[in-house]
């Protein structure tokens, strides 16, 4: 597998943020590929960005599942919730030598009524207890377009965002539109961040940490009803 090459180059002092890392696997041959087809015929970093954002916002739907997965094996699922597709864009960013980072949060989970089943809602806080450091990490994207840091979130896909405004979740009031155009800031995440925890090259230990007493509730299937609920607010729009 030959690494794609684009005619822009990563500046010298963000060299860190394109690199690969065990979650951010920008040097796999599924995401080259990937990209390769992506990308083709783009001109620009911020054209580049733009089409990367809405792959994985809308070709990756948003459910829960494994979060322990590489970003090449969260593409062959076409899956995940923030940890996953949080680390699949990085990886895209940084796939195409746009500079990436991450930038975690602790999510609070009572301000997520609406988005989640209510016994998912319910069960939030013993999550909260079993996680180590009591955090609940997210995952917002962030790459380097135009001088600047910008969120480039793509949590939830389209199907599932119109969904929830069609359900009016109060949550999501202050959010009109996940679209992007490569110049602002977008995280649908930002209406309930209960702490910054910092922005990072590489996230790997905080996604080891975060997860390793938690993967299990996946397999033994504590998310199904959440992922039934997904689906149902999904097919409200069609």
């Amino acid at each position: 597998m030959t690494k794609q090459s684009y005619s822009w180059k990563c500046p010298e002092e963000l060299e860190e943020y394109v690199k690969p890392t065990y979650f951010a696997d920008s040097n796999s041959k599924e995401i080259q590929d990937s990209l390769a087809e992506i990308l083709n015929g783009v001109k620009t970093p911020k054209e580049a960005a733009i089409k990367i954002y809405y792959f994985v916002r809308d070709e990756i739907k948003f459910a829960t599942g494994d979060v322990g997965l590489k970003a090449s094996q969260t593409l062959k699922i076409k899956k995940g919730p923030s940890l996953l597709k949080g680390s699949l864009a990085i990886a895209m960013f940084r796939g195409a030598g746009i500079p990436a980072r991450y930038r975690l949060i602790d999510a609070d989970e009572k301000k997520v009524k609406g988005i989640v089943d209510n016994v998912s809602y319910f069960l939030f806080p013993l999550y909260r207890k079993l996680a180590p450091d009591h955090i609940i990490l997210h995952i917002i994207p962030q790459v380097y377009l135009n001088d600047q840091w910008l969120n480039a979130d793509p949590l939830f896909d389209k199907g599932f965002f119109d969904g929830l405004k069609n359900k009016n979740v109060e949550v999501l009031g202050n959010v009109k539109s996940i679209d992007w155009d490569g110049t602002t800031n977008i995280s649908p995440q930002e209406y309930f961040v209960k702490k910054e925890i910092g922005t990072f090259a590489n996230a790997d230990r905080f996604i080891i940490n975060a997860t390793k007493r938690i993967r299990y509730l996946y397999y033994i299937g504590t998310f199904y009803l959440f992922n039934r609920y997904i689906v149902k607010i999904r097919n409200m729009v069609k």
